[in-house]
């Protein structure tokens, strides 16, 4: 990160300016070493008068904020420290703070870089998609059009919608690029070859030329095998193509439309005929996803750099809502290789809910379920699928016995070392 004390001069201006006064200060793994040095920093500037609360390992993504974790605490704020995918809140306002690179850009090389894009494309208009760590080395960068943030970094935004070129994250493109009708836009991505970001943008431009530029490593040829990316995902589609049982996976809480888009996945699945339920497990893991063994696909409500998960770290297909629909729909206007990974771009007019009042209803949806007094589930709806194939099932979970295992009060536990405790001065001696 950029020195503590300056970082710390600009949030503490930002929050004196909004009136907050209660902050969520959200770190990533990587940047929790300095939460000491700038929480202490923040103190001596804004004293007593507003409360800071540290929000480390998320529920989710560490790029999206953690509204969850901020409202279970009554913050007014959240500050997010380090990368971000800029994913619309919910309700509350966030501050952007990103890490500082710790390359410099060379400007002679990226020059380099897009010359030689305009000697094989010459029709093409060339855009520079910077990762948010070098934006501010490249925003001033006059050789080719740059893609900026859809919001504002190191100011407080509040609760809005993206005016990002959706297709691939959170930039805005300004007027100028408008491609010629022979040519095509080429992007240059400006930052790490690995990003998570990288992926999710050269899947949704696989119509476009994309570049990598990596400031670590100006001198390597990275390349983007958007062909590989591309055949996975149509054979993912084709799996969900023919699954019976969908899971959706309520990937994130914060971003703004979630709920409505796993209502929409819900209906599409309904129109389809087949059986949806609804499951919210945090992150993502192979190990979690293996505790629905009735589930033959799983569709991901993400954000874009958390939707497109790789196909080998699952046994079960785990796709994105735009892929849900081109698998289970005739709607011949979705091209399948130019999607987006964002649940609110991924629905078009015709696919919206005939009665955008029927998610609100309660105990209408088909995943909602009610305990009976002999603790087994019951479909609400009375198909009785969930509960049926939870039955036939060796382990159901853990068995609960009234009243041997009544709530107590606590004890104090054993201390030591598990070869000798405390307690056991006895033991043998191995």
């Amino acid at each position: 990160m950029e020195d503590d004390d300056l970082v710390a001069g600009r949030i503490s201006s930002e929050i004196s300016s909004f009136g907050a006064k209660r902050v969520a200060l959200q770190f990533p793994d990587g940047l929790l070493p300095s939460v000491w040095d700038v929480q202490s920093a923040l103190k001596r500037r804004i004293g007593d008068d507003v409360e800071l609360f540290v929000l480390a390992d998320t529920s989710y993504g560490d790029c999206c904020v953690d509204e969850v974790a901020a409202e279970h605490v009554s913050c007014d704020l959240v500050v997010h420290f380090g990368h971000a995918c800029l994913s619309p809140t919910r309700t509350l306002p966030v501050m952007y703070v990103p890490e500082k690179s710790i390359e410099k850009v060379d400007y002679s090389l990226l020059e380099g870089l897009v010359s030689k894009i305009r000697d094989s494309e010459p029709q093409a208009v060339v855009v520079v998609v910077p990762e948010l760590r070098y934006f501010g080395q490249v925003r001033d960068f006059t050789a080719a059009v740059v893609a900026s943030p859809s919001v504002e970094l190191n100011k407080i935004v509040k609760h809005h919608e993206s005016l990002g070129f959706g297709k691939f994250g959170r930039y805005v493109i300004p007027e100028t690029a408008s491609a010629p009708k022979e040519g095509r836009l080429a992007f240059i991505w400006v930052g790490s070859a690995d990003s998570r970001t990288l992926r999710s943008v050269a899947v949704s431009l696989s119509a476009h030329l994309v570049h990598v530029f990596d400031p670590e490593a100006p001198d390597a040829d990275h390349s983007v095998a958007v062909g590989r990316v591309i055949t996975q995902r149509f054979a993912v589609v084709e799996k969900a193509r023919h699954a019976h049982r969908y899971g959706i996976v309520a990937g994130t809480l914060s971003v703004s439309g979630q709920s409505q888009a796993i209502a929409r996945c819900q209906k599409v699945i309904e129109k389809a005929e087949r059986r949806s339920y609804t499951i919210c497990v945090g992150k993502p893991t192979l190990e979690k996803l293996r505790n629905f063994p009735e589930i033959e696909v799983f569709i991901v409500i993400a954000c874009p750099e958390n939707s497109l998960l790789s196909p080998k770290g699952f046994d079960r297909a785990v796709i994105t809502p735009m892929e849900l629909i081109v698998a289970l729909t005739d709607d011949d206007h979705l091209d399948p290789l130019q999607y987006s990974a964002d649940f609110n771009l991924a629905f078009s007019e015709n696919l919206k809910l005939e009665d955008e009042a029927e998610e609100s209803r309660e105990g209408t949806t088909s995943t909602d379920v009610s305990n009976r007094g002999d603790w087994s589930v019951q479909d609400v709806r009375g198909q009785g699928s969930a509960a049926a194939e939870l039955q036939r099932r060796s382990y159901v979970g853990m068995e609960y016995r009234t009243p041997e295992d009544a709530p107590t009060k606590a004890r104090k536990g054993k201390s030591g070392i598990a070869a000798q405790y405390s307690d056991e001065s006895d033991r043998l001696d191995w």
